[in-house]
């Protein structure tokens, strides 16, 4: 069975990360701070989650794909879904530095979260193909948890 993935953020990346993740047969529930952007996601076959605690309280790898570090810790940081995420695995999609991606790392090991930070080199209309290309930084036990995921987001 192919785990349950929870996306954040329905840009056209967050869009195109979660239609591809769908493609490949994963369970998918989207979550975006304006519902509206989920109606095609859900169309497609997502379930669209009322808030960022239930989208997280649904799935074992959490993708998020914001705007910013700070966009995910307002996210991240409610206790209710600090909770929530325990023992879970985040994988950052967004953009931002390395100094973000470490404190955000340092804040998941305190709270018994994994956690892979991630760069996507490729645009929209590449993720879910083998063009697709995604750097990942992290413990190599959770990326190899998550290699058949990844794989569904590009091939690279």
């Amino acid at each position: 069975m192919q785990p349950a993935i929870s996306v954040l953020g329905m840009g056209r990346m967050g869009s195109a990360l979660a239609h591809a993740l769908l493609k490949a047969g994963h369970p998918t529930t989207v979550w975006n701070r304006t519902p509206a952007k989920a109606a095609p996601l859900a169309a497609a076959g997502a379930e669209v989650a009322a808030s960022v605690r239930n989208a997280v309280a649904a799935s074992d790898i959490v993708i998020v794909n914001v705007s910013d570090y700070q966009a995910t810790q307002s996210l991240l940081r409610d206790p209710d879904v600090t909770a929530a995420l325990k023992d879970k695995l985040i994988v950052e999609l967004t953009s931002g530095t390395p100094d973000g991606a470490r404190e955000v790392q340092d804040w998941a090991g305190r709270h018994g979260i994994r956690y892979l930070d991630g760069a996507i080199l490729a645009t929209p209309d590449f993720i879910g193909t083998e063009a697709g290309t995604l750097l990942i930084s992290g413990p190599a036990a959770a990326f190899e948890e998550s290699r058949a995921v990844l794989g569904a987001l590009g091939g690279n």
